[in-house]
């Protein structure tokens, strides 16, 4: 009797230690080659030249960068028509159809028009042009990416298809400019967005930072500059950050990070990566795509590829009998991770207090 008792609750706490909760989720693993520990990085490639990275840091810091490849067929940066101002970043990628949008650059409080520069389509927005307290980045006529600092002022911009102010020159070299370690908010832990290119021009890097949440305390401009040129960017200009700071992807259909004002802001204009391959690209990524396939199948050992090459057997073997597991058995080896599942052991648990509870009273009254 004392025996029978004590089974049910030996059974539910070996069942308990020996199952992992399905809601701790799997961990996710650190970068490869990463000497920093606690770094995680999660690649995903949206489409052929445009990679979406994700970082996270036991800071805690959350970061999102966007890498486009300017010469893969389709591939193209554009900045904000003036007809699409005043668009959250969702908003705006939605409208216009891009693969990705970032928050663009600043704007004037008091008539809330654009600071610096920007253009579109090679057309300059009204009243707004290059002057030394505004940088920009910009796209030009032949596709390469550039970063221009606050210091030179650009008065011809016949050479540019687009264009979108930028604050401090962050990055020059691939060196830490002395504008990153300003006194003016500029080393601070805050929400950022940034941009940089490659020393050939031929790669974009855009970068959305968290701040001023739980998960991501933020980032000031001395790191941030260090964390794209570790990415591979040469020369990078810090954009409007703060509550404004906000990634966009169409494969999430919203933005991807957490904004620090809990939702996203009306900005006055963003920076959009678009994927318009014309048909020949298209026909051309699928040669080169079979041609991929052809030379890894090339590189395989000839025996795992040519029917020739395979073993032939002479009789067909005989099933084997042995060891084969019953129908419970069976059942069990299918389905165990469900039976023993937290949400079934909670369940299971109630009954099996009242069996105890059960036991000990029939006992008792045995007793007298």
């Amino acid at each position: 009797m004392r025996a029978w008792i004590y089974i049910p609750a030996t059974v539910c706490l070996a069942l308990v230690l020996g199952v992992s909760p399905a809601w701790a989720g799997d961990k996710p693993v650190a970068a490869k080659g990463d000497l920093k520990g606690g770094t995680t990085d999660r690649w995903t490639t949206l489409v052929p030249g445009i990679r979406h990275l994700h970082r996270q840091t036991t800071e805690p810091l959350s970061a999102h960068v966007l890498v486009v490849n300017l010469r893969a067929p389709g591939v193209v940066v554009e900045v904000t028509p003036q007809a699409q101002r005043w668009m959250t970043p969702s908003q705006y990628g939605k409208a216009s159809g891009a693969v990705a949008a970032i928050n663009g650059g600043f704007w004037s409080v008091f008539d809330q028009r654009a600071e610096g520069l920007v253009m579109h389509g090679g057309t300059r927005w009204p009243r707004a042009r290059d002057d030394e307290f505004y940088g920009f980045f910009g796209i030009d006529k032949k596709g390469r990416g550039i970063v221009s600092k606050p210091s030179v002022v650009v008065r011809n911009v016949g050479h540019l298809r687009e264009a979108i102010s930028g604050r401090q020159l962050i990055l020059e070299g691939g060196r830490v400019t002395r504008e990153a370690r300003c006194a003016d908010g500029c080393r601070y832990r805050q929400p950022r967005t940034a941009v940089g290119v490659s020393a050939d021009g031929q790669t974009v890097y855009l970068v959305v930072v968290d701040g001023r949440r739980t998960h991501s305390r933020g980032i000031n401009l001395a790191n941030l500059a260090r964390l794209l040129a570790g990415l591979g960017a040469h020369r990078a200009i810090n954009l409007d950050g703060g509550g404004s700071a906000a990634m966009y992807l169409t494969t999430k259909k919203g933005v991807v990070n957490l904004p620090a004002d809990r939702r996203e802001r009306d900005v006055l204009n963003h920076i959009g990566v678009f994927w318009r391959p014309t048909q020949a690209q298209i026909a051309a990524m699928r040669v080169q795509q079979t041609q991929q396939k052809a030379a890894r199948r090339r590189a395989r050992p000839a025996h795992l590829d040519r029917p020739d090459h395979l073993p032939v057997l002479r009789s067909p073997p005989k099933p084997s009998t042995a060891g084969v597991p019953t129908g419970l058995q069976r059942y069990w080896q299918l389905h165990w991770r469900e039976v023993a599942s937290p949400k079934n052991l909670l369940l299971a648990t109630p009954a099996l207090l009242g069996l105890i509870l059960l036991g000990v009273w029939v006992r008792r009254r045995r007793r007298r």
